[in-house]
C-alpha cells in the first residue's frame, strides 16, 4: 500500500467517524457507546480532510503526514487518558472512547509504517 492510498483511505474513515458524531446514532456522538465531544468531532473532520487533500495533492508527501498526525493523534490519546475536569468541556473522558483513540492512533502509526516501506522501495514516483 502506497503512502498515497493510505492517507486517502485514512482520511476517509477519520471524516466519517467525524461526521458521525453530529448524527445522532448509537455508536459515536453525545450519549452514545463512544461517547464524545463535539471538539474531537470536529478534529476527526479536519484530521480527514487534511490526510485526503494530503493524499490526493501531495502524494510524495503522505507518509510524512501520515506520521506527524501520528504523532499528534498520539498526543491526544495521552490527553485522553490523563485529561483533568478543566479540559472535560473538550475531551469527553470516557472508556469507550479512550478504546477508539487508540485504535485510530494505531491506525496512523500502522499506515506511516507501511508508507515509509513502499516509500523507501520507489524510485522517485508514487505508485
Amino acid at each position: 500500500m502506497s503512502g498515497k492510498t493510505a492517507a486517502v483511505a485514512l482520511g476517509a474513515i477519520f471524516l466519517i467517524i467525524g461526521l458521525l458524531g453530529f448524527v445522532p446514532n448509537p455508536l459515536i456522538g453525545h450519549h452514545a457507546l463512544f461517547e464524545e465531544t463535539t471538539g474531537l468531532d470536529w478534529e476527526r473532520v479536519i484530521m480527514g480532510s487534511v490526510l485526503m487533500g494530503i493524499g490526493v495533492w501531495a502524494p510524495l508527501r503522505a507518509v510524512l503526514w501520515l506520521r506527524i498526525l501520528a504523532a499528534l493523534y498520539a498526543l491526544n490519546v495521552l490527553i485522553t487518558l490523563v485529561a483533568t475536569k478543566s479540559l472535560s468541556s473538550f475531551v469527553k473522558i470516557d472508556t469507550a472512547g479512550n478504546w477508539l483513540h487508540f485504535g485510530l492512533g494505531l491506525l496512523l502509526i500502522a499506515a506511516a509504517l507501511v508508507g515509509r516501506t513502499n516509500a523507501s522501495s520507489m524510485t522517485g514516483r508514487d505508485k
